[in-house]
């Protein structure tokens, strides 16, 4: 009996792997973009200022979105970046930025997955639907460009040390019972804050947030929906109509 049920899940088993789909993009510092995309179509581009965009597929572009005929495709194109990468997707993707490691990063708004140096190149790889990325020529001496590289990797060290205490807390918190209130204040990006601020201002509707603050209704639904897992906005449902209010600690 085990063995026939096994037979019926192949076939979905099968399925699931097929329709598995992935983003893997790059971002080099000469304003080259490349993107390769596995059993997907739609393509959103980081920024819309593109030109000279090839494909091994036929596409057609709307806005910063493209729909490529065939899934399994490699796009790549020029854009002006400018020492700064926004990215906000609707789901996760792979993304790596590659620049010299004689630049300085200002401000990240994800930590990076892993960061590697070589051949005086820095690739910050990150798996995430937002990230900010702004760095700054640093026109210094070699020895203090190493010297850089080497603190931004100790940076990153740190960070996942401090990513590995904090989940062990929550772990031993969540065994006892007693966890008392979110603890990812540092997931929340400008952007997050600039729709909290509206709503505790009384900004209860995706069309109110909007107008607000000035984002799209695609880009304020899918933050505030982060901002409900996260536990800093409640939903509440009344009939047909769904209200959002700043989750306030008793």
């Amino acid at each position: 009996m085990r063995n026939f049920v096994i037979l019926l899940l192949i076939p979905f088993i099968g399925l699931t792997l097929i329709t598995h789909s992935s983003v893997y993009m790059t971002i080099y510092y000469n304003d080259t973009v490349i993107i390769h995309v596995y059993n997907q179509t739609q393509i959103y581009l980081p920024v819309q200022n593109y030109s000279a965009i090839n494909s091994t597929s036929p596409f057609r572009i709307f806005g910063n979105i493209v729909i490529l005929k065939y899934p399994n495709s490699t796009l790549s194109y020029k854009t002006l970046i400018e020492n700064e990468i926004r990215i906000d997707e609707p789901y996760n993707i792979t993304v790596s930025v590659i620049i010299p490691d004689s630049t300085y990063v200002t401000y990240i708004s994800t930590l990076p997955t892993s960061v590697t140096v070589s051949n005086n190149l820095l690739n910050l790889t990150f798996y995430a639907s937002n990230l900010t990325l702004i760095y700054t020529s640093n026109l210094t001496t070699p020895g203090n460009n190493s010297f850089y590289s080497l603190l931004l990797l100790i940076t990153f060290a740190l960070s996942l040390i401090s990513t590995g205490i904090l989940s062990f807390l929550l772990v031993r918190n969540l065994r006892r019972g007693r966890v008392e209130e979110p603890i990812l204040v540092s997931g929340l990006d400008e952007r997050d804050k600039l729709i909290l601020e509206a709503i505790s201002k009384g900004a209860d509707s995706i069309a109110k947030i909007s107008k607000l603050t000035g984002l799209s209704r695609a880009t304020v639904y899918r933050r505030v929906k982060k901002l409900i897992s996260l536990g800093y906005v409640k939903e509440i449902r009344e009939g047909n109509k769904i209200r959002y209010e700043e989750n306030k600690k008793e």
